[in-house]
């Protein structure tokens, strides 16, 4: 070797710790969106483009709805997509996890 590091093993974690460490970020991940979507509505992303999640009524989404949201948007994109690709359907303005927890993502007019 090049460095020196002819002794040096595969250090590979065990499936137990590869699955903890998944969760965690899985779990910080959706942390992010819960806070955001619950101070204002928008992730930093969201405002980039002008979107805002809400309830169906115009309320701010409920704690219970931005959980039921995040989780449910992994099940979204888990089915290849299909559950964010159902908003193109002519008929439907709603992905999978919006019918599912209630909400709705709205677009907002752009501020002079």
């Amino acid at each position: 070797m090049l460095y020196g590091a002819e002794g040096v093993e595969n250090i590979q974690p065990n499936a137990i710790a590869q699955w903890l460490s998944f969760m965690g970020w899985l779990i910080c991940l959706m942390g992010y969106y819960f806070i955001c979507w619950r101070k204002q509505g928008q992730t930093l992303g969201m405002k980039a483009w002008r979107l805002k999640l809400q309830n169906i009524d115009g309320t701010p989404a409920s704690p219970e709805q931005c959980i039921k949201r995040s989780i449910f948007a992994c099940f979204s994109l888990g089915l290849l997509g299909a559950g964010y690709l159902i908003c193109l359907i002519p008929s439907r303005k709603t992905c999978l996890h919006d019918d599912l927890s209630n909400t709705e993502v709205v677009v907002l007019e752009k501020q002079k």
